[in-house]
């Protein structure tokens, strides 16, 4: 048994990725981060704790999916009271430390988010994405070429940015708070709001109907969006956007999103599945609104 393969394999099984063959975990006790295999490099996303002395053992996440998993050498079922005690208290602690050190990173991040927007512009409609879109400038500022999309709370205060290059790269802040977070679109709600992913789609959504929209920018941040909606609005009519991702498996925009829309008691709107024939790759409303031979 190999203590650092196996915490590593159960990271690969919890968080679901496949980590480079390169990456080795150090069982320093330390919390570690590395990189969520798909992303943009340095994104850091992917954090860790791996302890080698006693029993071995060490917890792993996902700062941006918010998943999370532990894993022990020796079976709980197995341990004696003594051995179990110290397991517990020891993740209680760490558990504390990463809390501690991404309320302090999300801080940081929303500061320079503020900053950035306060000194930033209002966008230009013939950005390059816009145009690509069919979408306005609405609510949007950039930073030279960069598009800036903001991510508030239902508070109202800003908490980090999606930058959009013109050729529709999307990045947020680093260390930047994305659960619970979600970009406005016309406005504070007042009997129903739309909840959907991308800024896009919500752009395009309110554009048709003119309800107020949040944009939780990805399929994993709509359940959090949703329930912070639903605390804040208690008595809003909430109606959950799917995406239709038919080209990927298991569909994990409608999946999320009837996720999303039960938990809040809310109403499911799902665009048409292929709308343009066999060969359609539109998955979302902006696609389906835009697609040339939908009919719409």
């Amino acid at each position: 048994m190999n203590p650092i393969t196996d915490f590593r394999d159960a990271m690969q099984r919890g968080l679901g990725v496949t980590l480079p063959p390169s990456f080795m975990p150090i069982p320093d006790a330390g919390i570690k981060r590395t990189d969520e295999p798909g992303k943009s490099k340095g994104n850091k996303n992917i954090w860790y704790v791996l302890h080698a002395d006693g029993i071995p053992a060490g917890s792993f996440g996902n700062w941006s999916t918010g998943e999370s998993g532990t894993w022990s050498a020796k079976c709980i079922s197995e341990m004696t009271i003594e051995e179990k005690t110290i397991l517990l208290e020891r993740a209680r602690r760490e558990k504390l430390q990463r809390e501690a050190m991404r309320t302090r990173q999300q801080r940081q991040a929303a500061l320079y988010a503020r900053r950035l927007w306060k000194s930033s512009q209002p966008a230009w409609k013939e950005h390059p994405y816009l145009l690509r879109k069919n979408i306005p400038a609405l609510g949007l500022r950039i930073d030279g070429t960069v598009l800036l999309v903001p991510m508030i709370t239902t508070d109202a205060k800003l908490m980090n940015l999606q930058r959009i290059l013109p050729d529709g790269t999307k990045r947020f802040l680093k260390h930047g708070q994305i659960t619970g977070c979600f970009a406005p679109i016309g406005g504070r709600p007042k009997d129903k709001v739309i909840i959907c992913e991308g800024f896009a789609t919500g752009l395009s959504l309110y554009m048709k109907s003119k309800v107020p929209v949040a944009c939780a920018m990805n399929c994993g941040n709509l359940l959090s969006v949703s329930i912070a909606h639903r605390e804040k609005y208690p008595d809003v009519e909430i109606i959950v956007a799917s995406d239709y991702d038919h080209c990927t498996e298991g569909n994990p925009g409608l999946t999320k999103a009837c996720e999303a829309s039960k938990a809040v008691n809310g109403t499911l709107l799902i665009p048409p599945a292929i709308p343009c024939g066999v060969s359609c790759t539109c998955s979302d409303w902006n696609d389906y609104l835009n697609c040339t031979t939908s009919g719409n």
